[in-house]
């Protein structure tokens, strides 16, 4: 693989992984681990929210979700806000280590590129 080719490769990774969440810029670059790893982060993450904020939801609102789901993110941010909070810190902190993890290996592999190449 060309030096051009492989940072294309990085950088498209990169972008897919700003657009489109943690872990799926790692498929492109078959980092099959990492990106499993990410992907159950995330999952893990949204997982735990949704289990935090169930124990906060009675049959009455309940009901009141049932005729306009949207209710519940308004429901949420007056309830618990520090819950928003929380989930939005965690997920934007997996989502940079993912990009800043694309990056690093981006740089090892070009590094690894040239060396093979001065050989």
């Amino acid at each position: 693989m060309t030096n051009t080719f492989l940072r294309i490769r990085y950088f498209l990774a990169m972008v897919i992984t700003v657009l489109l969440g943690p872990g799926i810029g790692h498929l492109l670059i078959f980092r099959y681990k990492k990106a499993i790893m990410f992907i159950l982060a995330s999952a893990l993450i949204t997982f735990g929210l949704a289990l935090y904020l169930s124990g906060f939801l009675g049959p009455k609102e309940i009901e009141l979700l049932k005729h306009n789901p949207l209710n519940f993110f308004q429901f949420v941010a007056e309830n618990q806000p520090n819950a928003l909070k929380v989930y939005n810190v965690l997920f934007a902190a997996l989502w940079a280590y993912a990009i800043v993890d694309l990056f690093l290996d981006a740089k090892k592999s070009t590094k690894e590129e040239n060396r093979e190449k001065l050989s």
